[in-house]
């Protein structure tokens, strides 16, 4: 039987190297390790996997941390991260450290993880942590960060950009940051905070994603400022403390997303008292735009025609704020075919200040009259080329009424105008 089992591992330890580590890439981090225990031959094999997972979720199994959990943890990266970083088949990896953490060990690792050689993507995701990681802040005394110069992937999440840390990573409104990893076409950060102001200016940056991004002290009311030539496509969801985002040189944008982004205007800090943000976006080539939200005070200003966009996207409240920026949208897009408006019903309803008696005369445009019914010229993709119309959750409103009306009345090309309400009962489309 002894003899078998040998027979056995051997034939296991005579596979191919690129099989093995075939095998060990399809396991997850700490079962790869694992192996090591299978013979004397494994015991190293790991050692060259091509990509790492550093996450504490395969230490807790879905529980509640424990210390024990977090010893285990600990020990397993301060084993594997600096082995694997030595060696010049790493490509990836991903650290994932669990709260209660020495902040310093982090940033230990950190300096670690980026001291691959080969390194051609990296995931830094803090969100185990009670709180936000201040990158580097706990070792910046120390000597500067390594940066890979053959980056291409770079994803931070639930970490605050500071003054005190990490020297790339200090001031996100420097174009320095970028320019530190020469090879990057792929960033994507979600629920950071930044402090210093954030512009993303790149050659070769050809997708950007964010969500959650928090512009805090000194930096609140600074604009998020793309500048990226080769950019394909942008996503921007629930940014807070930006009140415009400015895209120019965005010749090879062809996707954009922009969805509940807000700017606070007044100390109350309540929803009564943000706004939407702007957008000036130079994109000649934009081909899909999903808009969800509302504008801000300077709305659309849209440096060049959208030529190549076919298919539009909003998600508003359809309030008289948003008209002149759905009108400029239109203008904007002469080529535009498909229109997909999705109204939102769910904010507080308007109630009228009646103990102000010049109110109402001072409104009475914004309160009575019909913003469509005074639109200056034509808009073109509603006379040439707008086929397919899409409006969700009409109630009937005045504003969505007129719109509705609007678009039925001067689409010149129109195959299909599609009306749903959130309720089967509604039968306020006489419109049509």
């Amino acid at each position: 039987m002894a003899t078998s089992d040998n027979a056995s591992v051997d034939r296991l330890s005579a596979l191919p190297e690129a099989v093995c580590t075939r095998i060990l890439s399809l396991l997850p981090t700490k079962d790869a390790v694992a192996t090591g225990q299978l013979s004397r031959r494994w015991r190293r094999r790991w050692c060259r996997l091509p990509s790492i997972d550093l996450d504490f979720g395969e230490f807790s199994a879905g529980q509640v941390p424990s210390w024990q959990s977090q010893s285990s943890y600990t020990t397993f990266v301060d084993l594997v991260l600096p082995i694997c970083a030595s060696r010049r088949s790493l490509r990836r990896v991903a650290l994932r450290p669990c709260s209660g953490t020495w902040q310093i060990e982090i940033d230990r690792w950190v300096r670690l993880a980026m001291a691959g050689r080969q390194l051609v993507a990296l995931e830094l995701d803090f969100s185990h942590l009670l709180t936000p990681h201040h990158l580097g802040k706990h070792l910046s005394g120390e000597a500067p960060l390594r940066v890979p110069d053959s980056l291409e992937e770079l994803k931070l999440k639930c970490c605050v950009f500071d003054p005190l840390g990490f020297e790339p990573f200090r001031g996100l409104a420097d174009a320095e940051f970028l320019s530190r990893f020469p090879a990057l076409e792929s960033l994507v950060i979600f629920h950071c905070e930044v402090k210093n102001g954030l512009a993303v200016r790149h050659c070769r940056l050809r997708w950007v994603e964010m969500e959650g991004i928090s512009f805090e002290p000194p930096a609140a009311g600074c604009p998020l400022e793309v500048e990226a030539p080769a950019m394909e496509e942008l996503s921007l969801r629930e940014m807070k403390g930006s009140p415009a985002l400015v895209v120019r040189m965005g010749g090879q944008l062809q996707r954009l997303k922009v969805e509940n982004c807000y700017f606070a205007q007044g100390e109350g800090g309540g929803r009564e008292d943000t706004v939407g943000i702007s957008l000036e976006v130079d994109a000649p080539a934009l081909c899909e735009f999903r808009f969800y939200g509302e504008p801000g005070k300077d709305g659309m200003l849209a440096s060049t025609l959208f030529s190549c966009l076919r298919a539009l996207t909003m998600e508003v409240g359809l309030v008289y704020e948003e008209l002149p920026t759905m009108e400029a949208l239109l203008r904007s897009s002469p080529f535009l075919q498909s229109l997909s408006i999705n109204i939102d019903n769910f904010g507080e309803p308007f109630v009228r200040d009646l103990s102000n008696v010049d109110y109402e005369v001072e409104r009475l445009e914004e309160l009575y009259g019909d913003y469509w019914e005074s639109f200056k010229g034509p808009i073109h993709c509603l006379a040439l080329h707008l086929r397919t119309i899409e409006i969700k959750n009409f109630t009937g409103k005045r504003l969505e009424d007129e719109l509705a009306r609007f678009l039925a009345a001067n689409g010149k090309v129109l195959t299909k105008m599609a009306v749903s309400t959130p309720s089967a009962i509604f039968s306020g489309l006489d419109f049509l």
